[in-house]
């Protein structure tokens, strides 16, 4: 029932970033033509098209935020990552949509290292995935069974 449409801006980046890139996301309604603006940095759609989830950054002394806002009551649910943590994405909801998994880098540009993470939406427990954080950036590939994810190391 919906197309999702992303607008790329690439005028005016630079900088340290192993993850952070989002773009302006609109979804459109097929059935009504009606357009609508979902937010400027949308990390992912859930499955169902019920949630978004996107990062965000309260302020410098607090931790990155994990947001996913119901798209229907526009209900926001935000979850801290470890202080060590300065970005996140790679946003990946499970087909239940119960579960979030992400990668995180940490604050350190001399230390390109990352780690995964699970967040269950239900009871907001955030889960370290790895003991030992993982030199650079994580890709989210795939779930099973609703419980475990994949991930990767991107080149």
């Amino acid at each position: 029932r919906y197309a999702y449409l992303k607008v790329e801006i690439t005028s005016g980046l630079g900088g340290y970033m192993l993850y952070g890139l989002s773009w302006p996301t609109y979804r459109l309604d097929l059935t009504t033509n009606i357009i609508e603006k979902l937010g400027n940095k949308v990390d992912a759609i859930s499955p169902a098209d019920n949630f978004i989830a996107y990062t965000e950054l309260v302020s410098a002394d607090k931790p990155i935020q994990i947001v996913v806002r119901n798209l229907a009551t526009q209900e926001k649910k935000m979850f801290a990552l470890p202080d060590e943590f300065g970005a996140a994405g790679n946003i990946s909801f499970s087909p239940n949509e119960q579960k979030i998994g992400l990668a995180a880098s940490l604050n350190d540009p001399m230390n390109e290292a990352s780690n995964a993470f699970v967040i269950n939406l239900q009871d907001g427990v955030v889960t370290k995935l790895s003991k030992e954080n993982i030199s650079g950036t994580l890709r989210i590939s795939g779930w099973m069974n609703n419980e475990v994810f994949s991930w990767s190391e991107l080149e």
